[in-house]
């Protein structure tokens, strides 16, 4: 699957930098087409670490990656002083991770497979596959709407506001869903126990993130002027919109989290097929009208719709029969 994803990537490069007519960055996609096939060769004994919420070892995964990505940005960046840089630095990442992960766990073990178990395994994991490929249309639409209605220059502005507004849901809420679901699946059949335990992580994930929105929201200026520098500061009034698109991520992640571990990927893929049909009703004509500031709010209100759905269903799920 990853070498499909990365073939489709690399052949696909020139018609996207086509599209949006930078023909330069053909060689960049081409590049960088190699990570979805780098990550996929990960030691598979993760799955097993996470299983029994044991995450020592993916943290010092994930560190070494990000240790070895940040100084090959920063050496190659003042050495050459282009975007090769951050290419490199990138796929020096992913193989960093993909290193790393045998040398904390003990090499796989290859055995026979069960062929019996792949029905069930694809009729779980098809909806899995459609809520993540929906996630990521949507993820990148926007981008694509934008960067093709306006150009690539407000693109970068949009990018880096939805980067600052989507820390909080990123680093915070994806980090205590990598817990909380092995935890909630762990604990399914206790339906009361279940729901005191969704309950405190929603808490959880309110405290930490409120703060952190209401941060950022009033300190965009001097955010901007610290991570990107006084040229960057247009993209203040699109971060204070997307700082809500921050809240309601956060929020709605915690809501995937529980729903997959109670068996319902369906319905996750059911709102993000809600959420994919409302932003992209929105985007064409708010970016054509308002530009940036136009598909900031799509993207909130598509979210915030599909929220709504989610956390309805979500009490629905709870308070059904315990049988899974």
């Amino acid at each position: 699957r990853r070498l499909l994803i990365t073939l489709i990537i690399f052949l696909s490069a020139p018609f996207f930098a086509s599209f949006f007519q930078t023909p330069e960055v053909t060689l960049f996609i081409q590049a960088t087409s190699i990570i979805p096939l780098v990550r996929s060769l990960r030691n598979p004994r993760l799955i097993y670490n996470k299983k029994n919420l044991q995450f020592k070892q993916e943290a010092l995964m994930f560190m070494s990656g990000t240790v070895i990505e940040v100084t090959t940005a920063l050496y190659l960046g003042f050495t050459y002083r282009n975007v090769w840089a951050l290419a490199a630095s990138i796929i020096a990442y992913a193989f960093a991770e993909a290193v790393t992960s045998y040398l904390i766990l003990p090499l796989p073990k290859f055995v026979r497979p069960d062929f019996s178990l792949i029905p069930k395994l694809v009729s779980f994991g098809r909806w899995v596959w459609l809520s993540s490929s929906l996630k990521y249309l949507v993820n990148q639409g926007d981008d694509i709407i934008v960067g093709k209605l306006v150009g690539t220059a407000p693109l970068g502005l949009y990018q880096n506001a939805f980067k600052i507004a989507s820390l909080p849901a990123t680093e915070i809420t994806s980090t205590l869903t990598q817990v909380t679901f092995p935890a909630f699946a762990s604990i399914q059949h206790d339906r009361s126990r279940l729901v005191r335990a969704f309950k405190k992580t929603l808490a959880l994930n309110i405290l930490i993130n409120l703060p952190l929105i209401i941060l950022i929201t009033l300190f965009a200026q001097p955010l901007t002027l610290i991570i990107y520098g006084s040229q960057w500061l247009g993209l203040i009034p699109v971060l204070k919109i997307l700082t809500l698109f921050g809240a309601l991520r956060a929020f709605f992640t915690s809501f995937e989290a529980i729903l997959v571990a109670l068996g319902k990927p369906k319905t996750i893929a059911i709102s993000n097929l809600i959420r994919f049909a409302s932003l992209f009703i929105l985007l064409l004509p708010l970016t054509n009208n308002f530009g940036i500031i136009g598909a900031a709010w799509s993207t909130v209100i598509a979210i915030l719709i599909s929220s709504v759905f989610l956390s309805i269903v979500t009490v629905i799920h709870l308070k059904s029969s315990p049988q899974i």
